[in-house]
């Protein structure tokens, strides 16, 4: 009704206000920093800068600009959604333009003199964005080769902007989270990866995740105050709270005057009595890598080139086949793979967004080739089944070779030459398939009636005016019912769905019209809270009105870096 589209065009405004406002200002403040006159404007762009932080400024923008494409979604009038579009269209160039700036400003920039309590934010921010290797992060490295395992989950006490829980996210191989208690920004600006805990230095609290596997302060002196009374009650509750969530120990560094906290029981007790010397703890093997590398160690990207390539060139010279459109596949493009290492990323990012159920989520590779990602794939998680779709007949030969390989270390025979139960490592598929024929003529079969591809338990009915191009009653759906568009949420993070299936395809060599295409008819096939990924493409028009984007990773693979949508 009319009051309801007045209220979606304010809300249009406001978005493509703010995001206008972050620009400008951002803007400006490159353009002060690049000509040297920060004394001229320096107050203006802390505020903007503190509030929102440079390292999160792209993501922020990302973010607005996704749900102002919303909103534009849920209006009729073509002249309001036109406007719209064309607005986001330029702000993410504008954006992209105003980042890179920045960044090649900053890096060449002197602090000016500044206020006291200023100067040494900006150097920080400086610091964090422009120089890769600071001291916290050579620490994080130590810690990653000494003490961390793979899969451990780690709590940050005094995590500001989420630098390090992010350091340590990106790594995929541990999974940190932060609490912080003086930046109240700190959730949104890393998009929950902290939460604002005001006082978890000076009382107990029931923090609302854990436990976690370890604690982790940076800078302990940086959070207890100078006064020595007051410093030894702050040290003992923020150990208390931090002891009451983590199950192995708490690292804590202290860049100067450690001895000073010797009088504190917590701290002699728990802490300087404990010690960890170098020489004692060796860095955790990766049996998991160690026994995927050892089963594909005969087999090199190359040779399923070489396959691929002499299909191809056998294609070409029979005069019956049909012909391969160049707006279906780039011809330009030709084959590449995903490894064990790009795949724990992916599968990590993945998680971020849903639930993957050990047993129950299943595995589809579009398009497998040799079948390495689905291999690697299954290495990373349990899955109920793990299957790759190719066409190539030889690919698809070279594919059960490798896997008989994978499955002959992970599943080695017994004394009676049966294939062993369980895997000599946890955590990996046993079922594993590869299917030759046309992707998108199997997909049905693989997820139709009387296919035990996909578990039964985590299938939930989807509403048909979900699928249908009818109207705009979808984009409207997804804007209100998705968890991060409900205000009534706050800071919490909302709970994540299990996902049934994981769709993985490596679309960069196929045309922008048919990764569409196939899209939309993936959204009639499979069932709800089914994960996409995508490498290359995003989604657009009217596949994006039935896919929700939730996340956009790059990722090296072997042959470069690849921008991943889920």
């Amino acid at each position: 009704d009319g009051e309801d589209m007045a209220s979606i065009e304010e809300e249009l405004l406001n978005g493509a206000s703010a995001v206008s406002s972050y620009l400008a200002a951002h803007a400006h403040f490159t353009t002060a920093v690049a000509a040297n006159h920060a004394d001229r404007c320096f107050n203006r762009a802390i505020q903007v800068t503190q509030a929102i932080g440079i390292g999160r400024l792209a993501s922020l923008g990302d973010s607005e600009l996704r749900t102002l494409w919303l909103l534009a979604q849920s209006t009729t009038r073509p002249e309001f959604r036109a406007s719209a579009f064309n607005y986001i269209h330029k702000a993410e160039q504008y954006l992209a333009l105003a980042i890179r700036s920045l960044e090649s400003a900053l890096s060449s920039w002197e602090l000016p003199v500044e206020l006291i309590d200023v100067a040494p934010f900006m150097d920080a921010v400086v610091t964090d964005h422009v120089r890769d290797y600071r001291h916290e992060k050579l620490c994080l490295r130590a810690l990653m080769e000494l003490l961390l395992q793979v899969d451990d989950s780690v709590m940050e006490v005094g995590a500001a902007l989420g630098h390090n829980v992010l350091h340590l996210n990106d790594t995929s191989l541990v999974s940190a989270y932060g609490f912080e208690h003086r930046y109240s920004e700190s959730s949104a600006i890393t998009r929950g990866a902290v939460s604002f805990e005001p006082a978890i230095v000076h009382e107990a609290v029931d923090l609302p995740y854990g436990p976690f596997d370890w604690g982790l302060v940076m800078n302990v002196l940086s959070l207890v105050s100078d006064n020595s009374r007051s410093r030894a009650d702050e040290l003992s509750s923020l150990l208390r709270n931090i002891g009451a969530n983590t199950r192995k120990g708490v690292v804590i560094f202290a860049w100067r005057d450690l001895v000073n906290y010797a009088e504190i029981e917590e701290v002699g007790a728990r802490f300087i009595d404990a010690k960890l010397h170098d020489e004692e703890i060796l860095p955790p093997a990766d049996i998991t890598k160690d026994l995927h590398d050892k089963a594909l160690a005969a087999y090199q990207p190359k040779h399923g080139k070489q396959i691929a390539r002499a299909h191809r060139t056998k294609r070409d010279d029979n005069e019956n086949a049909e012909p391969n459109p160049d707006q279906v596949h780039d011809p330009s493009l030709t084959y590449g793979e995903t490894k064990l290492q790009p795949m724990r990323t992916l599968m990590a990012a993945v998680e971020r967004t849903v639930t993957v159920v050990p047993g129950s989520t299943s595995f589809l590779d579009i398009g497998s080739g040799a079948g390495t990602a689905v291999l690697a794939a299954a290495t990373c998680r349990p899955f109920r089944k793990a299957v790759g779709l190719e066409c190539v007949p030889e690919l698809v030969a070279k594919s059960n070779e490798l896997k008989d390989s994978l499955s002959s270390v992970l599943f080695p025979s017994g004394e009676d030459g049966a294939p062993a139960a369980e895997p000599t490592v946890p955590g990996v598929t046993s079922n594993i398939e590869f299917i030759e024929g046309e992707a998108f003529e199997e997909i049905p079969k693989l997820l139709g009636d009387g296919s035990d591809f996909v578990d039964p338990a985590l299938v939930l009915p989807v509403a048909t005016e979900e699928l249908t191009d009818s109207g705009n009653a979808e984009a409207e759906t997804l804007a209100e019912g998705h968890p991060e568009n409900d205000a009534s949420l706050g800071d919490a993070r909302p709970v994540k769905p299990n996902t049934p299936l994981i769709i993985y395809w490596l679309s960069t060599c196929f045309s922008e019209d048919l990764v569409q295409s196939k899209a939309l008819s993936l959204a009639q096939d499979t069932p709800k809270d089914t994960v996409l990924v995508l490498v290359t493409h995003l989604l657009r028009r009217d596949a994006a009105r039935v896919w929700y984007l939730e996340d956009e990773v790059e990722i090296e693979f072997d042959w470069g870096v690849g921008t991943v949508f889920m």
